[in-house]
């Protein structure tokens, strides 16, 4: 098997495995999906579109992402995780009292930073 085609298998199993993660992120069986969809999306068939073992349509994948109330991208591509904004707070006034040199090298960058800002 050629890198080409195994990149291609393995952003398909991707989008499997989030066609099933935003199903259970959303507490849905595959029967509620069927329900929910007045049996256009049967659980079988999702169930294998879940495993990869049959192709989905854009039409299905649009179908799907309105009942899970998600954008078709979130399927289709991983959402990067958001990371939290946190403040730290460096005292430059103890680690310029440090000998060690990984204390120096990081009172050099916090000064000059510092300074750049008008600290």
């Amino acid at each position: 098997m050629d890198m080409d085609k195994l990149d291609k298998q393995q952003e398909i199993l991707k989008v499997c495995k989030r066609l099933r993660s935003l199903r259970e992120s959303k507490a849905l069986t595959l029967l509620d999906v069927e329900q929910r969809s007045e049996g256009e999306v049967t659980a079988i068939a999702l169930g294998s579109y879940e495993r990869g073992h049959r192709q989905i349509s854009v039409s299905k994948l649009l179908q799907i992402a309105r009942i899970y109330g998600v954008p078709a991208s979130d399927i289709l591509t991983q959402k990067a995780e958001r990371v939290e904004p946190t403040r730290i707070t460096f005292d430059l006034r103890k680690i310029g009292q440090s000998t060690l040199s990984e204390s120096v090298k990081l009172a050099r960058v916090l000064n000059e930073i510092a300074q750049m800002r008008g600290d």
